[in-house]
């Protein structure tokens, strides 16, 4: 008997994420950025410590073989996003997924978090959630950040 897909219930994570604990910053005290801001976002985290730079969402690099069709993509998830304060600073952060593929099977989900500094968007964080995993749910709970994902266990095919 086949056994369903292991569901990870939740995964809690604490806020802070690249932001500097006990630091006086000056942040904007305004909302959280728009997906049109995160958009064009240079975000951190997925390909170790290079940056990639969104442009309307998307960054594609150069293929991995010279004249390949392989070639690293990552795409801003505007499906399901959430805002809320997570630092206890001013201004509200924004929570998106981030889909990373190298021309594999895989698609790699990443959480991004977003906020404004100086009136520019600001990427503070990244953390993988996991390959090819369904994104059931997500909300800010105070300075927690609650997902709801569906993944494949050990036995599972992908």
């Amino acid at each position: 008997m086949k056994h369903p897909p292991l569901i990870v219930a939740m995964i809690i994570m604490t806020s802070g994420m690249g932001v500097a604990a006990g630091k006086a910053q000056a942040v904007d005290a305004a909302a959280a950025p728009t997906l049109e801001q995160i958009k064009e976002a240079k975000v951190r985290g997925i390909y170790d410590s290079k940056a990639v730079d969104l442009e309307n969402g998307v960054h594609e690099g150069a293929p991995f073989v010279s004249g390949g069709a392989a070639r690293p993509r990552v795409e801003l998830l505007v499906r399901l996003t959430a805002t809320g304060d997570l630092d206890g600073a001013p201004g509200e952060e924004r929570v998106a997924f981030l889909a990373e593929s190298s021309g594999g099977t895989g698609v790699n989900i990443f959480l991004g978090v977003f906020g404004m500094q100086g009136g520019q968007v600001e990427h503070t964080g990244t953390v993988l959630v996991g390959d090819r995993v369904q994104l059931r749910r997500l909300e800010i709970d105070k300075t927690s950040i609650v997902l709801d994902v569906l993944e494949a266990g050990p036995a599972d095919p992908m």
